[in-house]
């Protein structure tokens, strides 16, 4: 590169970690100040270069697309990208012409080199890191990704599919150093866009907690025995309401309301549907059962034709209001094409199934058989709107 890298303007090595960086920017900072070298002119350029460092590293965000942007330009270089600030290349890896000598071909210094595999190498192992992963043994699934990543750096596939891994793991700072590295080599992988933001949404959330814990707010907080006593009141009320609507269904019928296809069906039912929805939805989301509505149902989307995307929340909605059933074998064949899966959109599958096992058992014939094949295309989207009015009130349970 023209310029000293970041890292060697804050003299770190490019694997330091997010203390040392503060703790390397407060030393140069107090040595570079412009009023600690009043005769010394070039003191205030070495303190704005220090302080732009300091910006782009202490952000994970913007340190994992420095980060990327270093390596891209070490390999247009024909240089080692892998390599820490000021240590040369390993002995026995080439540059340049070197590197691309291929296997047994003798390169100008006289040693032979190895190639990257061939493409069909590297699917064939990235098809063994996704059967280890479609089969639960995650740890395979993280080392055979590994290697094909160290093979072949641009194959982005196994870049999102690692990311997912160290995802579902919790080390978000990996997750969002792959997904940026794969939304680089592929831009127009909708899907790997909106992966991306939603690692980034947990980082901030994380980041704004980790605030709120040093603030004198945070000892106020409840205790965790606190916490589960009040999720379970949470529960509790939202059970007892939902049971006493059942109940005065099953007592008090009402007048048959003589629509098609659903001729059984009275007021006071259609009432309790829409109602127990949207009351089993606002209790799962206060109590922190199932996840923010925006982490689960905005961010992720379905990329469309033209690059455009749909919120899987949307989606899920409106299939919800034509039928039910549909909704549930869409979101699976979408979990199934994006290869992650929402368990809190499952849970508020399992409630609208509980529901309407309920409401069957609870209503007469043929009402009841109606509501069993029916009566979700009420329940389900009622459950979505509760989701998202409980997010509002939902308290901090961290």
């Amino acid at each position: 590169m023209g310029e000293p890298t970041h890292y060697a303007a804050l003299g770190l090595a490019e694997d330091a970690s997010e203390e040392a960086i503060r703790r390397r920017f407060r030393e140069l900072a107090r040595q570079a100040h412009p009023d600690a070298n009043p005769g010394d002119p070039s003191a205030h350029e070495r303190f704005v270069r220090i302080n732009q460092a300091y910006q782009v590293l202490s952000d994970p965000v913007r340190r994992a697309d420095y980060d990327l942007t270093l390596r891209e330009q070490r390999r247009r270089q024909g240089g080692y990208g892998d390599r820490k600030a000021g240590v040369p290349p390993p002995a026995g890896r080439g540059t340049g012409r070197e590197a691309r000598a291929g296997p047994g071909i003798p390169t100008g210094s006289g040693r032979r080199v190895r190639t990257a595999p061939p493409a069909s190498s590297t699917r064939v192992r990235f098809r063994t890191a996704e059967r280890a992963y479609l089969t639960k043994r995650y740890a395979e699934a993280r080392a055979v990704l590994e290697a094909v990543i160290h093979s072949d750096p641009q194959f982005a596939p196994a870049h999102e599919l690692l990311g997912h891994l160290h995802e579902m793991a919790g080390r978000l700072h990996d997750a969002m150093t792959h997904y940026t590295i794969a939304a680089q080599l592929d831009p127009r992988n909708r899907r790997v866009l909106g992966k991306l933001e939603r690692v980034h949404a947990r980082l901030v959330r994380e980041r704004q907690r980790a605030a709120a814990d040093r603030s004198p707010a945070a000892e106020r907080r409840l205790s965790p025995r606190q916490r589960l006593a009040q999720r379970a009141m949470i529960i509790c009320g939202g059970l007892s309401i939902i049971v006493f609507a059942l109940g005065l269904v099953s007592v008090v019928p009402g007048e048959p309301l003589g629509w098609p296809i659903v001729s059984g069906w009275t007021e006071h039912l259609v009432i309790a549907l829409v109602f127990c929805g949207g009351a089993a939805g606002f209790m799962l989301s206060l109590a922190g059962i199932i996840r923010p509505y925006d982490e689960e149902l905005i961010f992720p989307s379905l990329a469309q034709r033209r690059g455009t995307a749909i919120p899987i929340g949307l989606l899920l909605f409106v299939s919800g209001v034509l039928l039910f059933y549909l909704a549930c074998g869409l979101y699976l064949m979408i979990a199934l094409v994006q290869q992650t899966i929402s368990l809190s959109v499952l849970v508020v599958f399992a409630a609208t199934m509980a529901l309407l096992g309920a409401f069957f058992l609870m209503t007469s014939a043929p009402g009841g058989e109606q509501v069993l094949f029916l009566g979700g295309n009420l329940v389900f989207p009622c459950a979505l709107i509760g989701w998202l009015v409980g997010d509002v009130f939902r308290p901090d349970w961290s």
